[in-house]
């Protein structure tokens, strides 16, 4: 049963409004208490492109660090704006749910980071 107050997103990665982030990174949210995990339904957590279209994804959850994660299948197209979307629906163990969606958008650059420089783009190679 809830406690009365809210689960709270304490901190996005990217951050929101960030700018120039490669395009293979993975999203995070922090979250303020451990995740039920049963409360993370298909509806609830995405990431979005400017047109609604939801972006595949892995979603993962680190208990001890509050973490979700959603690790795109492919590498994110260049100079698009992406929003996370966490739906009210999502609740802590302890009962307490988001109580009202929360968004964060960023942007993606032209390149890839230093460690995805090899996850399959063209060497120009034949």
């Amino acid at each position: 049963m809830s406690s009365g107050t809210y689960l709270a997103v304490v901190a996005t990665s990217p951050p929101h409004g960030a700018v120039n982030v490669p395009r293979d990174t993975e999203v995070r949210a922090v979250l303020s208490e451990r995740v039920d995990e049963s409360s993370l339904g298909v509806d609830d957590i995405g990431l979005l492109t400017p047109e609604g279209t939801e972006v595949t994804a892995g979603l993962f959850v680190d208990s001890g660090t509050n973490t979700i994660r959603l690790v795109p299948a492919n590498s994110l197209d260049a100079g698009v704006e992406y929003r996370l979307l966490l739906g009210a629906d999502i609740r802590a163990s302890s009962g307490n749910s988001l109580g009202a969606p929360v968004e964060a958008s960023f942007r993606t650059g032209g390149a890839l980071s230093e460690s995805g420089k090899d996850s399959g783009t063209d060497t120009g190679t034949d």
